[in-house]
Formats: C-alpha cells, structure tokens, sequence
C-alpha cells in the first residue's frame, strides 16, 4: 500500500509545527527503516488506507477534510504502536523474506489481470506455494491468494467506478472463467452485487 503525504500537507492538519517529530519511525536516527505490524494492526491500517483514499475520492462538495484529518490521526498514532525491527542480525535474517515480498508484489502487479493462482508466482519466484504462503502471511497479515484477490477487487471497483464497461466485460478483462463467477466472488468480498456497487457510487 501507497499513501503519500508532504510535511507541509500533514502540518497543515494539525497546526503544531513539531507534531511529526513525536513519531520516532519518521526521524533520520531511527534505528531501522522496518516496521513490522501484527495481523491485527495491518488490517486496521489497511481499512484506514481504503477509507482515506475514499474520502480523496469523494467529489470536492463532499470532501470533508476532518473525517481525513481524523483518519490520518489514527493511522499515524497506529504506525506508533508497531514495534521496529531493531536488530541487525534480525534484519539480515529477514531480508530475503523482504526480497520475496517486493519481487511478489511486484510480479502480482504486473500480472494479476491474468493469473490469479498462487502457484504461478510462486514458480516465478521458484519457491514453494506453500514457502510464500508463510512469508506473505507473515509479512503482509494475509495469505497469497488473499493478497492477489484484493489486488483484482481494487481494479474491478476502479473499472465500476470509472469506466462504462458491462460486469461481462471487466470480468473479461480480469480474466474471469465467466462473468457469474466474478460476480459471486465480488459480492462475497464487497458484500454488494457489481451493479450495485456501481449504482451505490453514482447517487
């Protein structure tokens, strides 16, 4: 996940100029640049990223930018309680799972339209389905096929969102084996039909 903001914006929010220097993960003498959050902290970070992007979203005369500003608060004050990864031997130790989880990334970016099974990333990264099972959970707060399929979902609710393709036609585009599939499989994770998530976003 991505979600950048200048010094400038962030000050802005909270009207202390040295508001940010009572985080000790964004000073230059921390002691590592890892994070490394709990399963918990990682969902909650991942709906408070979802919620802020929405708030962003909204067009200009729904913009409300105390809800962001209550949404950034909590996010920053969650990165807080996330123990660093002080120790170099740690560290070493941990950097070829960290090299598995931006190559993952990386691959699950440039191909998830097209290949939804965990069994082709892990040939491409020529480890075991099972291997980056267990370093994607343990790094992520997520199992691999949850991480690919939150991948689609996002595409999907972009192209709803932005695009004046049918359901068929996305479910095409992503690759589905049928369009009643992704329709089932997107309501199972949004808990709203395609059309109705498309129709909740237009009124």
């Amino acid at each position: 996940m991505h979600l950048l903001f200048e010094e400038e914006f962030l000050l802005s929010f909270f009207n202390d100029s040295l508001f940010l220097s009572k985080f000790p993960y964004l000073q230059a003498d921390r002691k590592s640049p890892f994070l490394l959050p709990s399963s918990d902290l990682y969902s909650k970070l991942k709906q408070l990223y979802l919620d802020m992007r929405k708030e962003i979203n909204e067009p200009a005369v729904e913009k409300d930018q105390h809800m962001l500003r209550a949404l950034l608060y909590e996010t920053l004050m969650i990165y807080n309680r996330i123990p660093v990864l002080e120790s170099a031997a740690k560290i070493k130790d941990d950097m070829p799972m960290l090299r598995f989880i931006a190559q993952f990334q990386q691959l699950v970016e440039s191909n998830y339209k097209q290949q939804h099974d965990v069994e082709f990333y892990a040939n491409q990264l020529c480890i075991t389905s099972n291997y980056l099972n267990k370093v994607v959970k343990q790094s992520l707060g997520m199992t691999t096929k949850q991480y690919i399929l939150s991948r689609i979902m996002t595409e999907a609710r972009r192209m709803l969102d932005y695009t004046s393709l049918s359901v068929a036609e996305i479910a095409q585009h992503l690759h589905f084996e049928s369009s009643t599939y992704f329709v089932r499989l997107f309501h199972r994770v949004e808990g709203v039909t395609p059309n109705q998530y498309r129709d909740k976003n237009y009124f």
